[in-house]
């Protein structure tokens, strides 16, 4: 990522950056457009660490070559025939795959990028409280075994509950303009905010 000289809150960010590359951690990844999530997901999967893909909806196809797909499709479900209350989230389930995924993985060496491709599926269907419960459990196993994992949500920032922000390390909002992906970063922590740049 590109900085000024010396802005601040970008090298506040910057240092938050790469404390989370080095100890593990998860970024919350907002903005409208498809094709701009491809664009950063494709840049926190680069280099040598092994990638691992979990796939709820297909919608963001940065993982050219992962070490492991989970594959954890959510099937919609119609305004006609909405799920009884009682029915319990896939969230745990889906941690458990993915935490028990890293450890195999950290097990052989591997150094841990996870792609998490989209949240959205889950939104509308789950309380605020386990979708918060959820990115927390990732964090969690993501500082354990010094991962990094990112979590999409194809929405705009202003439509997405604030609590989830407070369950991430870092949040980045994307903006499409023309061609170019454009990335701000958001430190819930110290509330630091670098500025717009290109991915």
């Amino acid at each position: 990522m590109k900085f000024d000289d010396e802005p601040p809150s970008d090298a506040a960010v910057a240092q938050a950056l790469s404390e989370l590359k080095r100890e593990g951690g998860s970024v919350l990844v907002l903005g409208a457009a498809h094709a701009g999530h491809t664009d950063v997901c494709e840049r926190f999967l680069g280099g040598d660490a092994a990638e691992v893909l979990v796939s709820t909806d297909g919608s963001v196809t940065g993982a050219t070559d992962p070490a492991a797909v989970v594959d954890r499709p959510v099937q919609t479900r119609s305004a006609a025939r909405p799920a009884p209350a009682e029915t319990p989230t896939d969230l745990d389930s889906l941690h458990r795959e993915i935490r028990s995924t890293v450890r195999r993985l950290s097990e052989d060496g591997h150094r841990l990028r996870i792609c998490v491709d989209s949240l959205r599926p889950y939104v509308d269907a789950t309380p605020d409280h386990e979708l918060v419960s959820f990115l927390d459990s990732l964090r969690e196993t993501a500082r354990e075994f010094d991962a990094v994992v990112h979590v999409h949500l194809p929405a705009m920032p202003g439509a997405v509950p604030e609590a989830l922000s407070s369950a991430v390390d870092a949040v980045v909002e994307l903006n499409r303009r023309g061609e170019a992906t454009y990335q701000q970063w958001y430190l819930p922590e110290s509330d630091a905010t670098s500025e717009w740049v290109s991915v």
